[in-house]
């Protein structure tokens, strides 16, 4: 090839003619001197279009400039190769179920989806991974999931993307340990959390070992990680922490040693409570009752084992205090004390003027402590366990479904479902359980729920429009009805009666979903 020196001129005349315009302009080339000069002059002969002669021009002095040229060398060395990811690849039924979720239909599936290729011990496709990566860092709840769809493959393209940190550490020691000490931030907790699950007591070493410098706001987060594996051997750690600087690290760490039943700080609150409740009798009926006084003050020692101090507004504050020191003593406390049944206990609270602090405790100690006897006693009685949300206490519909087993809620729920016409309607407590409840629901259950909501809308002719209760329960049974039970949802609905079009749409919903899920199952059987 000849390089002559007005083929230099060529790609600037170019440019300049493209700038102003070929209609408003000609391109003159100079004179050939060289072989672009000697392309261009053949590519242009007899050429009348000015803007096609441009385009001739630019194409071949596009590829002269780039002849001879090296591909630029990157300073950095090459990243190491991702580790091989054993599992067999999901079904291509499974793959094209999880690309229509990507896209946006049916999005809250996306949990079932990876659960799914969790039991079935299968990887989710590589070209998924950033999307799956990009929805773990907007929803902390999938990310576990994720991390075992993703496996080796996810863990490796976490660490070309800092948005990505959580999934760096992946899942064994070594590498938990290795991303703790010298990752990014949301990856250390990340890493932290993790490595509480694997090995808690070697996560509590390292963490003891660096805690001189860690962030007080790092370490705040750092001690709520202890919530994974929490264990009796964590209580020197979390009672030292009780004297950090920082007040979110001393209420973290106080939540955490009320879990535990045997530590020094539940002791302390026991011995606390004990003095403030006891059992008498009512003078005329000669009825069990609690005798109730309240903490003098809030000192020192009493806001170092966690009690906030001031109340919220309208909350007076003692009872205040003594609501926080209920909720930190064992219910079982109360049972062995007073040799009463959990029920009688609670019947022995009510009428009482501190029945709300009181009440708000029990709650609140049975969902920390999960005492499943608490939890159905509390759920039985659930009138008088009712108590305003201003004390921060759990609802009892949350209290029974998140301590007591899932064949206990399901059998009660089917019994309240029989019991009573409106039972799913408006605010009744059965349907606030079934509402709160995260469990996949028993066949017998779904099958219970699906005549009940039938009869609404066929007997009882009630129009959807203003149930939002109804509505409420008819998504929840987009996700909690188990597969084998879906029939009864596809059919026998009562589309001829005149309330029907206020129904429809959200059947049809209902039914959308319920067939995707069923398209799932049938997927990962293959």
């Amino acid at each position: 090839m000849t390089i002559g020196a007005n083929d230099l001129a060529i790609w600037p005349a170019a440019v300049n003619a493209a700038l102003l315009g070929a209609d408003r302009t000609s391109l003159t080339l100079p004179a050939p001197d060289g072989t672009l000069g000697a392309a261009c002059a053949g590519l242009t002969r007899d050429e009348p279009d000015p803007a096609t002669l441009l385009l001739r021009v630019a194409a071949a002095a596009t590829v002269y400039r780039r002849c001879g040229w090296r591909p630029a060398r990157m300073a950095d060395p090459a990243p190491e190769t991702c580790p091989p990811d054993p599992r067999p690849l999901c079904s291509p039924g499974a793959v094209g179920l999880l690309r229509r979720i990507l896209r946006g239909e049916h999005e809250s599936l996306l949990g079932e989806w990876l659960a799914l290729a969790a039991r079935h011990g299968v990887r989710a496709p590589s070209d998924a991974l950033r999307d799956l990566l990009d929805l773990g860092r907007r929803e902390p709840g999938l990310r576990s999931l994720i991390l075992a769809a993703g496996g080796t493959r996810a863990t490796w393209l976490a660490g070309f993307n800092d948005e990505w940190s959580y999934a760096i550490a992946g899942a064994s020691l070594d590498a938990l340990v290795a991303t703790f000490e010298t990752g990014p931030g949301p990856a250390r907790l990340a890493a932290l959390r993790q490595l509480r699950l694997v090995d808690a007591e070697r996560a509590r070493a390292e963490l003891e070992k660096s805690w001189a410098q860690e962030s007080p706001a790092d370490r705040a987060g750092f001690v709520a990680a202890f919530v994974h594996g929490l264990t009796p051997e964590d209580e020197p750690f979390l009672e030292r922490a009780l004297d950090d600087r920082r007040k979110e690290v001393r209420q973290q760490a106080a939540a955490l040693l009320t879990r535990l039943p045997t530590s020094a700080l539940v002791g302390r609150m026991v011995e606390r409570a004990t003095g403030l409740l006891s059992l008498g009798r009512t003078s005329m009926l000669k009825r069990t009752r609690i005798e109730v006084g309240l903490p003098a003050a809030a000192d020192a020692v009493l806001v170092r084992d966690g009690v906030e101090a001031k109340p919220p507004a309208g909350i007076g504050e003692r009872a205040w205090w003594l609501a926080q020191i209920i909720a930190a003593v064992p219910p079982a406390t109360w049972t062995a004390a007073w040799s009463l049944a959990p029920n009688a206990v609670l019947r022995a609270a009510d009428d009482n003027e501190w029945r709300e602090p009181v009440v708000a405790g029990w709650l609140s100690a049975t969902e920390r402590h999960r005492d499943a006897a608490w939890a159905a006693a509390l759920w039985e009685n659930e009138r008088m366990a009712r108590v305003d949300p201003r004390w921060g206490a759990p609802p009892p519909e949350r209290v029974f479904t998140s301590v007591a087993s899932a064949e206990q809620i399901d059998t009660m729920l089917r019994s309240a479902i029989g019991a009573g016409r409106d039972v799913l309607r408006g605010s009744h407590p059965a349907l606030a359980a079934i509402l709160e409840w995260p469990e996949q629901w028993s066949d017998a259950l779904a099958g219970a729920v699906a005549r009940r909501l039938k009869e609404y809308a066929g007997v009882d002719r009630v129009p959807l429009t203003a149930e939002f209760g109804l509505r409420a329960l008819l998504e929840r049974c987009a996700h909690a009805v188990p597969v084998p039970a879906v029939g009864a949802f596809l059919e026998g609905w009562p589309e001829h009666v005149d309330v029907w079009p206020t129904w429809a749409p959200t059947i049809d919903s209902l039914t959308s979903v319920l067939r995707f899920r069923s398209d799932l199952h049938r997927a990962f059987d293959e």
